[in-house]
């Protein structure tokens, strides 16, 4: 018994450009400009301070490691939730199982 794979065809030219062209219009969509321009000021930050610790560390190769420094030694002393310095706001557990709520 012989198990015959069918060739798998070479998509045309530009196929996957208009793809990735076709995804960033629906991202484009699905967010609000202001939600756009603070991720935009997040990843600047996060790249400012990735050049200033001086590893030669950028956005495209940051270790989850590197991630978790950044947050902790300067996103969150920084960028509090609200006027009491808390992070996030106090949550208790509603009647649900498994569900927690403000």
């Amino acid at each position: 018994m012989s198990s015959h794979l069918a060739p798998v065809a070479t998509p045309p030219v530009g196929f996957y450009q208009r793809g990735l062209e076709k995804a960033q219009a629906v991202m484009d969509q699905a967010l609000a400009d202001s939600t756009r321009d603070r991720q935009d000021a997040a990843a600047a930050e996060l790249q400012s301070w990735l050049s200033a610790a001086g590893a030669g560390t950028t956005l495209l190769d940051a270790s989850p490691e590197d991630l978790l420094v950044y947050l902790e030694e300067w996103w969150l002393p920084n960028h509090p939730a609200d006027d009491r310095g808390e992070i996030w706001p106090p949550v208790s557990v509603s009647a649900g199982p498994g569900r927690v709520c403000n």
